[in-house]
């Protein structure tokens, strides 16, 4: 997928206090997401300094994470010009991950055409994230490809498979509201929202919430009509049995 192992990082001897696997650590925490650079405030400088200098090597897994770490001001002043740079870098050296962050970039600039380019290359090397935008842009039609539902559906089940729970709960939107070619399915909303809530995404937990409130008044309301039928039959079999005796 275009990324390297991570081995082959080294501190070339700087004085902070790690090996080529603590920055390997550290790279993996950055890609994830879950990388608090604020704990490593002191040792920010040697850690992009190296980034650096293995990015200019054209190692891409340093592109992608110097370009987020200057998307987000991570020890560094916010650069969104650098870390288009770095995310373009990496992306052509075909990492998925830097390719879906930056059709992100592109979406935010209102550049629909390039931020589908990247989102294709990246769903179909199956990145999730990247799924559910593209899912999302042929769904709406508004995001630089023609409106087909469908393919829509398509990828929004490819990403929810992978565990990404905006797919997952977008999918439990179409399925309990149907439209636009969507056969209403309140058991199949029911089981995407789930999904989502059960990943941490808060507003699939509400909308679980206000459905499974919903199923429940219907059920309610028709065992209340069921047996206002049955007492209705059982009043004009006991009409009938008397009309007749």
């Amino acid at each position: 997928d275009g990324r390297s192992n991570g081995d082959d990082f080294d501190f070339d001897g700087e004085e902070f206090e790690a090996t080529s696997l603590t920055l390997w650590r550290i790279t993996r925490s950055v890609e994830r997401g879950l990388f608090k650079w604020r704990d490593f405030k002191d040792e920010m400088e040697v850690i992009i300094r190296s980034y650096r200098t293995h990015a200019t090597k054209g190692d891409p897994r340093s592109q992608n994470c110097l370009a987020i770490m200057y998307n987000g001001g991570m020890g560094v002043k916010k650069d969104k010009a650098a870390a288009l740079k770095y995310w373009e870098q990496a992306a052509s050296s075909n990492h998925i991950l830097a390719q879906c962050s930056l059709g992100v970039l592109y979406e935010a600039r209102r550049d629909h055409k390039s931020a589908v380019k990247w989102f294709q290359r990246a769903a179909y090397q199956g990145e999730p994230q990247a799924q559910c935008n593209l899912g999302i842009a042929y769904h709406t039609g508004k995001k630089g490809v023609e409106k087909d539902v469908a393919k829509g559906i398509m990828w929004f089940e490819r990403a929810a498979a992978q565990g990404n729970p905006q797919a997952a709960y977008n999918l439990g939107a179409l399925n309990a509201n149907g439209g636009s070619g969507v056969i209403r399915d309140m058991d199949k909303a029911v089981q995407y929202m789930r999904l989502a809530a059960n990943q941490g995404h808060m507003k699939a937990a509400q909308s679980l919430e206000l459905m499974l409130g919903y199923i429940k008044k219907q059920q309610r309301e028709a065992l209340k009509k069921q047996a206002e039928d049955e007492n209705t039959l059982s009043s004009i079999t006991k009409s009938s049995h008397s009309g007749g005796a």
